[in-house]
């Protein structure tokens, strides 16, 4: 998503008056700058993780922070 998009949801708002068709949500996205170590380049979220050469090399288990969406 880029920011200010928007997205319709059809039939999923609010209920029409005197029971009326249900009305169209829309969602408007915003997306900001992270600070979390966190990288965004078009829609592509990407993040760096330095590596010890041997686990480079011979493999092995790393941590990884997960992406959190987080929604207002």
């Amino acid at each position: 998503m880029e920011d200010g998009q928007q997205m319709r949801l059809e039939g999923q708002g609010e209920a029409g008056t005197n029971g009326g068709p249900y009305g169209d949500l829309y969602v408007v996205f915003y997306v900001s700058a992270s600070k979390d170590g966190f990288d965004r380049d078009g829609g592509t979220i990407y993040s760096r993780v330095a590596i010890d050469y041997p686990t480079a090399v011979l493999g092995g288990e790393i941590s990884v922070k997960r992406y959190m969406v987080m929604f207002l």
